[in-house]
């Protein structure tokens, strides 16, 4: 009896180890981890660590979107709108949460930070990384655009119609793909002509804009959007290529004297994500996560809200700032054509190969964007 009792004992206890070793195992380690963070996202590697399996149905998944800009900006409340959206679509079974102010990424290591992984997704502006988004910048050649809603058609249909503008996002999930602002000539004197550009230290960001700013006689200092105000307020910089919209959000109505509008460039901005991170959202998900963050109309609804910004930001600056808006006439126009003519052939020169006509592609670009006038007068510069 004593030893059939030992037995018992024996067996039960083995079974209640088992049933602790279960429940750890369960656990991962999860402890350590918040719920909302990158690590626990599911945000794999492009390099192709872990699974790119889509969770199994019923399950939650959570995804993390960094955005350089601060949480007050509007950007970055018109993701957390998707985001709230997403949550709601899904009955919170697809949670995402927007890590905003460079928490996570700075604009800069955007890029990079969502390729690796350690961001799900991120609001991603192409002149960050010079060189690698050629073809998907045409809309940032000189001169050439204006319409806001009218270019992000034109991107868009750039991107669907072209295998090799798609090529540069290879290695990303290209989500919401629009146009950002036109960039016009904010300075502390009046300027009416290129040649009231010359001897200038200019605030840039690099492409085109650096190549006219030679061809005028400027310097071009590469600052952040951030560091302009003391810059201009200190006389480091005379003038700033910049937009309207985002002089809120930088305070830049106290130092913004006078705006000259050369309609300069506007350039692409797109929510990119981590391709394992897209392929592990549970299928159930899919759709809805597609219809919110990758529809055509995403990407316009946010071009809207950035084009209405632009126009409450201007009357701000203007009315209660008393910038001064300087329109040059066709004549001073033409005065800044030849850079910005110069550097359309160049780019041209440079990106035509022998299977690939760029210049060709540019008057097709140019075609679309004459479509989207058609379609969106309003937004019309």
């Amino acid at each position: 009896m004593k030893k059939r009792l030992t037995k018992i004992l024996a067996i039960a206890l083995a079974m209640l180890m088992v049933v602790a070793c279960v429940a750890a195992c369960s656990d991962g380690g999860s402890t350590n981890t918040p719920a909302n963070s990158p690590a626990a996202s599911g945000g794999g590697s492009s390099s192709g660590g872990g699974s790119s399996a889509p969770a199994a149905s019923g399950q939650k998944a959570t995804l993390s979107f960094t955005i350089g800009d601060p949480d007050t900006a509007s950007k970055t409340q018109f993701y957390k709108g998707l985001a709230d959206k997403t949550r709601e679509a899904t009955n919170g079974g697809l949670d995402i949460t927007v890590y905003s102010g460079g928490t996570l990424f700075s604009h800069f290591e955007c890029l990079e930070g969502v390729k690796s992984g350690g961001a799900d997704m991120g609001w991603f502006y192409t002149p960050w990384n010079p060189d690698q988004y050629p073809l998907t910048e045409v809309i940032g050649l000189p001169m050439s655009f204006g319409n806001q809603m009218a270019t992000t058609y034109a991107v868009r249909k750039a991107f669907e119609n072209y295998p090799e503008v798609q090529a540069e996002f290879s290695d990303l999930e290209v989500l919401e793909l629009y146009s950002g602002p036109m960039n016009y000539i904010f300075s502390t004197n009046p300027i009416n002509t290129a040649a009231d550009m010359k001897g200038l230290n200019v605030r840039a960001f690099a492409g085109a804009i650096t190549n006219l700013l030679a061809d005028w006689g400027s310097s071009a200092l590469m600052i952040g959007a951030t560091e302009i105000y003391d810059a201009m307020d200190k006389g480091t910089i005379q003038a700033a290529i910049y937009e309207w919209s985002g002089t809120k959000s930088n305070t830049l109505y106290e130092v913004f004297k006078n705006v000259t509008y050369v309609p300069l460039v506007c350039n692409p901005f797109t929510a990119i994500m981590n391709k394992d991170s897209y392929a592990k959202i549970p299928a159930e998900y899919k759709d809805t996560f597609d219809e919110i963050w990758a529809s055509d109309q995403a990407s316009f609804d946010f071009t809207e809200m950035f084009a209405q910004e632009c126009i409450d930001s201007t009357a701000i600056g203007v009315n209660d700032y008393g910038c001064n808006e300087i329109h040059p006439t066709d004549d001073q126009l033409a005065t800044f054509k030849p850079a910005a003519d110069k550097y359309i052939q160049d780019w041209i020169a440079k990106y035509s190969t022998g299977s690939f006509d760029a210049g060709a592609y540019y008057e097709a670009v140019v075609g679309y964007y004459n479509e989207g006038v058609e379609l969106y007068p309003e937004y019309n510069i």
